[in-house]
């Protein structure tokens, strides 16, 4: 048994059709998104739903509304889109803010299901959410009960029931649906399928020359999610590894694309991802990597050569105490290293004297799994080429 999941670029007009090339009759549960976007500056149905929550602005309905009756007209779906939109409208101001966002999500599963000839399941009736966080252990009992029987069902990701309405997950959260779906069903295999080949070393829309990780292990997918890897969310991995049921991370545009497949065989490259998050007007890029502390040491003087950190930028080494958090220093072994280039500059490491009026490089702290770097621009293409020179 197969669950997969597909994210909101897959649910829009055009691209629908990919799910049918996609599934097979091992395919057991499906989770969809709300309709993505359809163009790069285009506005997530999620977003436009919090927007009428807010507003009450017909004309932002008759957009989502739009949306949807395009989906079933091109591609021929046989069902009464106006009479479920009428619905969820009459519904989308009544319960709170989550309710109304988890919409995109309801329609998309209810159109979807009678696209592919499933069953529909509700997702407020078995995704639980208690008054602090899911309830996994209720969930995946509900899920069971409503897939008894079942060949093959379609459910909303991203919300769940609460106190006679909905919460949301945090975005991205469909892909926790998929998760507990995966493990409800006792399937052998999940999916998540995306407009990308796998996960990648970094955005490839952000970051020129970035490869497909061909896999990862659980806890480093993980670590790449909680560093801002958007292709999966975090609380996406765990209850997979629960069960050991691997994840492939593959391109809906095309199935035969480079995919990710995570399971428990750790990826032993040197450096796994490049992210970044822009943060108060600082630039907050993090390196996820298997590297020995020399091998960042000497990957961070490759970085600054371009830039005019000292007097001396030839022996970079020697300044990089400036850059390092004295606690990240000394835990991690790092002082002895700059010592040892300390002659070489006459620079104390203990100096605590930032040079950001000359380098974008504000800081940089260091973990066993771990770089973040911050700078006052983007320098997140520098970095990725840094890290993954010899």
């Amino acid at each position: 048994m197969i669950t997969a999941k597909f994210g909101g670029t897959a649910i829009t007009p055009n691209n629908l059709v990919y799910l049918k090339k996609i599934l097979t009759p091992n395919h057991k549960m499906v989770v969809v998104s709300a309709i993505g976007k359809i163009h790069p500056n285009d506005v997530k149905t999620t977003d436009l739903l919090a927007a009428y929550f807010r507003t009450h602005n017909d004309q932002i309905w008759q957009t989502i509304a739009n949306r949807y009756r395009k989906v079933v007209d091109v591609n021929c779906v046989d069902v009464d889109i106006d009479k479920l939109l009428y619905d969820a409208k009459n519904r989308a101001t009544k319960f709170g803010l989550d309710y109304c966002m988890s919409l995109g999500e309801e329609l998309s599963a209810k159109v979807v299901a009678k696209f592919l000839g499933g069953a529909y399941i509700e997702a407020q009736e078995v995704v639980v959410f208690g008054k602090r966080a899911l309830n996994t252990r209720q969930t995946i009992a509900k899920l069971k009960n409503a897939t008894r029987g079942v060949n093959f069902a379609v459910i909303g990701g991203f919300y769940g029931g609460f106190c006679e309405t909905r919460k949301t997950f945090s975005r991205g959260g469909s892909d926790v649906t998929a998760s507990l779906c995966a493990l409800a069903t006792n399937s052998t295999l999940c999916e998540n399928w995306t407009d990308a080949n796998g996960v990648c070393q970094g955005n490839p829309t952000e970051i020129f020359g970035v490869k497909t990780l061909s896999h990862l292990s659980y806890g480093q997918m993980y670590t790449l999610a909680k560093a801002g890897a958007t292709v999966l969310h975090p609380d996406a991995v765990k209850p997979l590894q629960t069960k050991g049921i691997p994840l492939v991370v593959g391109n809906f545009y095309n199935k035969d694309a480079p995919k990710t497949l995570v399971s428990n065989c750790a990826n032993t490259s040197g450096v796994l991802c490049v992210t970044q998050r822009k943060i108060d007007n600082i630039f907050v890029a993090t390196v996820v990597h298997n590297l020995s502390i020399f091998q960042i040491f000497q990957r961070l003087s490759n970085l600054t050569k371009n830039y005019h950190v000292s007097p001396k930028n030839d022996v970079f080494p020697a300044n990089l105490a400036t850059f390092f958090h004295q606690k990240d220093v000394q835990n991690d072994g790092l002082l002895q290293y700059i010592k040892n280039y300390q002659h070489v500059a006459n620079i104390n490491p203990t100096n605590s004297t930032q040079m950001t009026n000359i380098s974008p490089i504000v800081s940089v702290t260091y973990n066993a799994n771990t770089v973040v770097i911050k700078s006052t621009c983007n320098v997140l293409q520098q970095i990725f080429d840094a890290f993954n020179s010899n």
